[in-house]
């Protein structure tokens, strides 16, 4: 009886030896593929956000460019894996932000000294990269993002992939933006980037009888570039040094060439010169991107003075709606009606179903509107928060401009497109 007792905890022993086992198993099956899984979908999900924060960041530069005040914008460089209850996670993933050097900027045109423009002096015309870095542990198709010549873009080798559009070359506005400053850091956490924009330098040329060929250094080359230019006015080459791209704008027209600097984390050294007339020192409206979604006119609704109604033609091969959008920047013009009323800038936009803060965060899950791909079609923006002495002051005048991100998706598929613009509203007729 004794021995036959001996053998029933000889069982339950071995029976909790083996539940324990399969436990380990369980654990270690977790911890071997579960975990990297679970983290590599975080890695994924804060590229896709630090892709919007370089987004916002080029935004950011355009803005400051425009406005010539400083701004500041933020890149989330890493990120945190959730807790884990029995599985231990790696160190939190990090990236790092650094300006590169990118190269010198030169023109050829017996009228242009885009020296003197762009207010270096003597000095070379030298412009930095801003580019963004990942170091995860396990996404491991996360390349680089690079922003330079009013672009950006995530290297994937021989087709980057554009997150914006460009407004380097606008018909007949050539948009120079230069970077200057060192900077480098590396991180897990939030690193916050100060943009400090120098005046702008204005100067017109004429190409009746000589063409205006302006040479950038670019990471892309001239066919990545044609696909963002749409001029039948602008031939891009490559350059026969490494790393730079002619283009050359014909057209027996003139052009009208802003040169801005751009300090990252310092004040730029530079004196351009000054504009010939205050019809050049206008900057809304000059950086609108050509491409998918192009804004082609703006106006004050007649019905209701705070609200603005903005003319998109899409051209891509889908109809697409709006999905996130931010108000970036709102300034004040001249032509109220009382000149001398305390008009406030706007608080807030409302554009579809959702409420935008001027100078917000962005704002996604937007139900907006629907542009289709046959003819333009009318976005509306309604402002609020003008507080004007009298009621015609409180909504928008002309003289008055907005920059607005937007981000559109496909109403067929998940592929989205951005773009910023400058929106410059006239009276509606």
């Amino acid at each position: 009886m004794g021995f036959r007792g001996a053998t029933r905890g000889q069982s339950e022993v071995i029976g909790a030896i083996l539940i324990f086992a399969i436990i380990v198993s369980l654990i270690g099956i977790n911890q071997a593929f579960v975990v990297p899984d679970a983290n590599a979908d975080v890695e994924y999900r804060h590229s896709n956000d630090v892709q919007r924060d370089m987004v916002e960041l080029r935004s950011g530069t355009t803005e400051a460019a425009a406005s010539n005040e400083p701004r500041s914008r933020s890149i989330a460089l890493g990120t945190d894996y959730p807790t884990r209850f029995v599985a231990v996670n790696p160190p939190a993933p990090t990236g790092t932000f650094r300006t590169v050097s990118g190269g010198d900027i030169s023109a050829r045109h017996s009228d242009l000294d885009l020296a003197n423009v762009c207010g270096t002096g003597g000095d070379a015309l030298d412009t930095k990269f801003l580019v963004y870095e990942s170091n995860y542990n396990e996404y491991q198709n996360a390349n680089p993002i690079t922003i330079e010549n009013t672009v950006t873009y995530r290297e994937t080798g021989d087709d980057p992939l554009f997150n914006t559009g460009q407004f380097f070359a606008q018909d007949s506005q050539i948009n120079i933006i230069r970077y200057t400053g060192d900077v480098q850091e590396t991180s897990a956490r939030t690193a916050s980037v100060d943009l400090i924009p120098s005046e702008t330098g204005v100067a017109e040329v004429d190409t009746e009888s000589e063409n205006l060929t302006i040479t950038i250094p670019s990471g892309l080359d001239s066919d990545d570039w044609n696909r963002t230019v749409d001029n039948a006015n602008t031939e891009i080459v490559d350059n026969a040094s490494d790393s730079h791209v002619d283009f050359t704008f014909t057209g027996d027209g003139e052009y009208t060439v802003r040169c801005t600097t751009v300090g990252i984390n310092e004040d730029p050294d530079v004196s351009p010169s000054q504009p010939p007339d205050e019809e050049t020192q206008d900057e809304a409206n000059q950086f609108n991107p050509t491409g998918d979604v192009v804004l082609t006119g703006s106006s004050i609704d007649s019905e209701g003075n705070n609200t603005v109604l903005m003319e998109f033609d899409n051209q891509r091969d889908s109809d697409i709606k709006i999905t996130a959008a931010r108000t970036v920047f709102y300034s004040r013009g001249g032509k109220q009606s009382n000149p001398s009323a305390n008009r406030d800038n706007p608080d807030t936009a409302k554009l579809g179903n959702a409420t935008l803060e001027i100078g917000g965060d962005l704002e996604t899950n937007i139900d907006g509107d629907t542009v289709e791909t046959t003819n333009p079609d009318s976005v509306s923006i309604t402002f609020d928060g003008f507080n004007g002495t009298k009621e015609t002051d409180n909504g928008v005048n002309e003289g008055d401009w907005f920059v607005l991100f937007l981000e559109f998706s496909e109403t067929d598929s998940n592929e989205t497109v951005t773009g910023t613009y400058f929106v410059a509203p006239m009276v509606d007729d």
